[in-house]
């Protein structure tokens, strides 16, 4: 019989990997696939236009930036419960690291 300790280690081992999965869709999407098909290197004129034809799409890949920052907030949390049992400090550390790369990522 597992302990409640043990399941609940087990929900946020598993709510990492839905958040991870999550994250890698919508960063995928919003930073990699989109601006690749919207963004004209050199001619930010063509760049406007796209944007304004390909308005929804953009709207959405804006839109799964913002669900990867998100999920990487989340996971930042999981990571700190996790790691916590092994060394408190290095728990600390892994979420700071967590939550100023999102900070970082979203200013830039």
């Amino acid at each position: 019989m597992k302990s409640s300790n043990q399941l609940n280690i087990q929900a946020y081992a598993r709510a990492a990997g839905v958040l991870f999965l999550l994250s890698l869709i919508g960063g995928g999407f919003g930073e990699g696939y989109m601006p690749a098909k919207i963004i004209i290197s050199n001619d930010a004129a063509a760049t406007a236009a796209n944007i304004k034809v390909f308005a929804f799409l953009f709207r959405l890949a804006f839109a799964g930036f913002l669900l990867e920052s998100l999920c990487d907030t989340a996971l930042s949390l999981n990571f700190y419960v996790l790691l916590k049992p092994v060394n408190k400090q290095l728990s600390l550390l892994a979420a700071f690291f967590g939550l100023m790369a999102t900070a970082t990522f979203a200013v830039t």
